[in-house]
């Protein structure tokens, strides 16, 4: 996340992670893009009560989930077992904390189809439009 606020920052647009930042400048508005943990949104309550705040619902133009194949890996667990990170079983929450019809952009670059689909569910993203594009990259090689 701290790469992303770096390269967003550089890129003219004011940017900032939860927990990092200056709690007021956070909390009153002052940035376009908000980074924050799946732990942060949804389990600390200062942060959650934001979500619903009018600053931030007046001002929040969606909700991106980056690395989301991470949310039914980490998020879930084999019967019996507890999961690596709970929250992120949970981020289809966030929905239901800011306003109606806040668009949720999800990323991932190792999910295949049926990963993707399973994603889709958790994140309560219903007639989601997809668009999958090939993770080849130039900037990925192996060595």
């Amino acid at each position: 996340m701290e790469n992303q606020v770096k390269e967003a920052t550089e890129m003219g647009i004011t940017a900032m992670q939860l927990g990092v930042h200056d709690e007021v400048d956070v909390t009153s508005g002052r940035c376009q893009l908000l980074f924050g943990s799946p732990e942060s949104w949804l389990l600390n309550k200062k942060w959650r009560d934001m979500l619903g705040s009018d600053v931030f619902q007046a001002n929040v133009m969606g909700i991106v989930v980056d690395e989301v194949h991470l949310t039914y890996k980490w998020g879930q667990a084999a019967k019996g077992q507890t999961p690596f990170c709970e929250s992120f079983a949970k981020l289809g929450e966030l929905r239901s904390l800011v306003k109606a019809g806040t668009p949720v952009l999800a990323l991932t670059a190792s999910a295949d189809r049926e990963s993707r689909a399973r994603v889709m569910r958790q994140l309560q993203m219903d007639n989601p439009t997809t668009l999958a594009l090939s993770p080849n990259r130039r900037n990925i090689r192996w060595v």
